[in-house]
This record gives C-alpha cells, structure tokens and sequence, in this order.
C-alpha cells in the first residue's frame, strides 16, 4: 500500500510551484504587506483564546481570520463545510495507476514515456468539473477528488468514462501509436472512510484489487 503522506507530494504541491502561482495573481500584487503583517500581528496576540486550544479553537480563533484576512473565504466554499466553515473530507476520491507502464519506456524509449504521462494528465483534466481536483502522486499514478454533485453520476461512473477517455489510441514521438490501460480505485465519502486519509488508503486498496483482477483472467 502507499503511503497516504505522498498525496502531498505530487507537482501541484511543491513550494516553488505554489509560490509562483500565487505571486501570479492580481490579488498577491495588489497586498498592502505592511498592513496585512500589521493585521496578522494582531490575530497572532490574541492566540491562543483557551487556556488549551484544540483544533476547533485553533481553527476559529487563528486559521479562519487569516483566511479572511487574506480574502481566500470565498475560494473554500464547498458543500461539505462543516458549521466552522472546515472542508472535513473529498465527496469522492478515485486513485489511478497506469498499467504495465514499465513497457511503454522499455519498448519505446523515455519520450515515449513521458508522452503518454502527458496525454493521460490532459485526459483525467478533461473530466474534471469545477470544484474537482487532480494531481501526479507518482511516476503513473494520480488521485482525483471529485464532488458528485457536480457529475451527472457517481464516482464510479465516472471512472468507466475515464477508462474510456485513456483507452484511446495515444501517439508517440515516433509516430507509433499506444493504448494505455489504467487500473482505477474508488472511494465515497462516508462509505469507505471519514476522513481523507481513509479514503485515500481505500481508493489505493480498490486500485490494487482492479489491477489483481485483470492479472488473474
């Protein structure tokens, strides 16, 4: 099983990645630092509220007033907040792995490899709906977090679309063509866990078991 740690360390979480991004946008530009520092020094004074802060005090007596502070409330609104305003856990988690990718750079050369990572990438991407999010985990695996109620069906569903979508033929650097097969696992919030690292644990376990069950037909 994987370590429920590495789905933070895929590409879309690197420090330098972030930090670009957000010096990117015309809100980081337009921050008034000195004032914001000035404000932040206030919220950490009075921090901690209770003689002994636990996550709920941590969370409305220092993490939500520098999300508003920051203005970044409004990205975090989600269906699933609880009353504090928390994302407790994804709607639904699938975790994909690509299938005897190993073939792809033994048979055809790296570049080759590295095409159908990128094809595979930008049709997990196709399928995402807003409020969903996808990221690179490993060298061919992927965790997607999907909110039902912005699909026209279940996770499951929309994990059969997405076998679909990467069974189309992909074409290589050489000009050969290639079709890619993934094993995918599904988790549902509450079903299979109540709380991410659960789900992501289940998903891995589902991904195992659909790849051991291709390999013994």
């Amino acid at each position: 099983m994987h370590d429920p740690s590495l789905f933070t360390s895929g590409a879309l979480f690197t420090q330098d990645y972030l930090a670009e991004g957000i010096a990117a946008t015309a809100n980081y530009r337009a921050v008034d630092v000195a004032a914001v520092r000035a404000e932040l020094g206030k919220i950490l004074a009075g921090f901690p509220h209770a003689d002994t802060p636990n996550e709920a005090t941590t969370e409305g007596d220092l993490v939500w007033p520098v999300l508003r502070l920051l203005g970044w409330t409004d990205y975090l609104t989600q269906q699933n907040l609880s009353a504090a305003g928390r994302v407790d856990v994804p709607d639904g988690l699938l975790f994909i792995d690509a299938d005897n990718f190993k073939a792809v750079n033994d048979g055809f050369g790296h570049a080759a490899g590295d095409a159908v990572l990128v094809a595979l990438s930008q049709r997990i991407k196709a399928l995402l709906h807003p409020g969903d999010f996808a990221a690179r985990i490993g060298g061919d695996e992927f965790v997607m977090i999907v909110d039902p109620a912005g699909h026209d069906a279940q996770p499951d569903s929309l994990a059969e679309r997405l076998r679909a979508a990467i069974a189309d033929p992909i074409t290589l650097p050489g000009g050969d063509s290639y079709r890619l097969s993934v094993s995918i696992g599904v988790a549902v919030h509450p079903a299979d866990g109540t709380d991410p690292t659960a789900l992501l644990t289940a998903a891995d376990a589902a991904m195992y078991a659909d790849k051991l069950g291709k390999l013994s037909k």
